[in-house]
């Protein structure tokens, strides 16, 4: 399945072709929201609306702290929900952010492995093939 890349512009690089795709989450409710593809994030991560609206329960023990560039920390709460991305449903953890201040991020745990993915930057797409998993 072939995405459009969205156009966004930057403070300091102008406009960027962005790759995003459609993502359903399935949890108490089902809610359809556009991820940025991140090949650099190890998990996918919601904001803490989004878990709000899936019905997800915070639970103490399930919360960790991630880091990225720089000293950065949030905390988030690993969840395993039902995710489907170009007609593929299947089970993968989240980490579900306990602030708003991060946008929805599709990772690569659980998530990759499951697709054939080409960034074809300069032609302003994505595509996502599903692949079998059989063998992992």
């Amino acid at each position: 399945m072939k995405y459009q890349l969205r156009k966004e512009r930057t403070r300091h690089f102008g406009i960027l072709l962005r790759p995003v795709v459609e993502v359903i989450l399935h949890g108490g409710v089902t809610v359809k929201e556009i991820f940025y593809v991140d090949s650099g994030a190890d998990i996918t991560i919601i904001p803490r609306s989004v878990g709000e609206l899936l019905q997800l329960e915070l639970v103490e023990n399930e919360i960790i702290d991630l880091s990225g560039i720089g000293e950065g920390k949030i905390s988030v709460a690993i969840k395993s929900i039902n995710m489907e991305i170009a007609g593929a449903r299947f089970k993968s953890r989240i980490g579900w952010a306990l602030t708003e201040k991060v946008p929805l991020l599709l990772g690569r745990l659980d998530v990759f492995d499951r697709f054939r993915i080409s960034f074809e930057i300069g032609h302003g797409f994505l595509d996502l093939q599903p692949c079998s998993v059989d063998s992992l």
